[in-house]
């Protein structure tokens, strides 16, 4: 679909490949959309979340072609990043058996899921507070990085996986099975716009872990990102290595 053409269009133009996105004339691309009202003057109101996804799952071709290109695609990765964030989008549960196969056979698979992060046995684990709590099946505590041990303990008897536990502002723990350590959030002056502030700690933090950064070292980066992010309003936050190498500075000031 146009969402679909989109995305080729943004891979193509960062000179990515894209011979693994696959095609199924069935689907619609999923989008978050952020719809803003104004009229003649200056004044400009941001409505609330439109969202487009699939009613139902891929169907069983596309779901085939999807698990061979992705298996394919990870063969020679450093790292895999999964988002899985649809009750009905492409990480199905054969998708998240093969992650599970690919963490156990040695590979780095940090994963970011909404409802199902106690299913990605063996992996890194990234839930936000909330849904770390709610995989746990504890309830949520206050935010400090103390209250969430608990909580992070039980994800890793859960998964046997490293964990990894945002708690927003307050900055973001993670556990082995040797330590836990704490990266404090950088403070960041309003006016800012949170939505994929998590998306920007997932994808720095995975690209340390991928480049062989120390789990400790991979959570701070992913603050430094999330804090360029979230200070660019009325669009998709991006964070360069440049900008965040300047919140690092500062901070350091």
């Amino acid at each position: 679909d146009w969402r679909g053409g989109i995305v080729r269009e943004c891979m193509a133009a960062c000179a990515l490949p894209t011979d693994a996105l696959v095609t199924a004339e069935e689907r619609v691309t999923p989008a978050y959309v952020k719809p803003y009202r104004c009229g003649h003057g200056d004044v400009r109101y941001e409505d609330p979340r439109i969202d487009f996804e699939n009613a139902e799952p891929p169907a069983r071709a596309a779901e085939e072609a999807l698990l061979a290109a992705f298996t394919k695609a990870a063969e020679d990765a450093d790292v895999v990043v999964v988002s899985d964030q649809l009750a009905t989008g492409v990480v199905t549960a054969r998708l998240r058996q093969a992650l599970c196969a690919m963490a156990a056979a040695g590979k780095k698979v940090v994963v970011d899921s909404r409802d199902n992060i106690a299913s990605f046995a063996g992996c890194v684990v990234k839930p936000n507070e909330l849904e770390a709590a709610r995989a746990a099946g504890l309830a949520p505590a206050a935010v400090t990085p103390e209250d969430y041990l608990p909580v992070a303990r039980r994800l890793r008897e859960m998964t046997g996986g490293d964990v990894i536990v945002t708690l927003g502002a307050v900055g973001a723990m993670c556990l082995t099975d040797k330590e836990a350590c704490f990266a404090p959030g950088v403070p960041v002056p309003p006016p800012i716009d949170i939505v994929g502030a998590g998306d920007s700690f997932l994808s720095a933090c995975a690209l340390a872990l991928g480049a062989g950064a120390a789990l400790e070292e991979a959570i701070a980066l992913g603050n430094l990102a999330s804090a360029v992010t979230i200070q660019k309003i009325g669009q998709t936050g991006t964070a360069s290595a440049a900008e965040i190498r300047a919140v690092h500075a500062g901070r350091k000031a």
